[in-house]
């Protein structure tokens, strides 16, 4: 990316819900979380209270081909320059379909050599949101 390329405010919009959080969480949320990046891997391990016992159940949300990340505490400070849409998938994770900022990481790559997307999500309970850019998000 060269600097030129880089704007006040870079424009994010077009939220396509990718994974509700809450299919699978209590109500009230999460117990914790933890985070590992390893050769371009993002692994969010998301531990919760069990019906069933009193250990912590976890689930982890995988985001591979990984070039950017940020985890902030929200309410915080903003320190991103991104301008977004509105949405209301608070406790989904979304695919901002129209980013900008997906858009200058895809050129910084060779042309159609890694498709970036723009994900985001927060953890309400943690008091986190996370922010990634990579080609792809799944669960296990």
């Amino acid at each position: 990316m060269h600097p030129n390329d880089l704007k006040k405010e870079m424009y994010v919009s077009h939220p396509k819900e990718v994974l509700d959080l809450y299919d699978w969480l209590p109500s009230y949320g999460e117990t914790k979380m933890s985070l590992k990046f390893e050769e371009l891997t993002l692994s969010v391990d998301i531990f919760y209270d069990s019906d069933l016992s009193t250990e912590l159940e976890k689930k982890t949300i995988y985001f591979t081909g990984v070039c950017d990340f940020l985890v902030s505490s929200t309410p915080g400070v903003d320190i991103t320059c991104f301008k977004y849409e509105p949405w209301n998938s608070l406790g989904c994770i979304v695919e901002f379909t129209n980013s900008e900022a997906a858009e200058l990481w895809k050129k910084h790559f060779k042309p159609n050599e890694r498709q970036i997307k723009h994900f985001h999500f927060y953890l309400l309970s943690v008091n986190q949101q996370i922010e990634v850019f990579a080609e792809n998000c799944f669960i296990s």
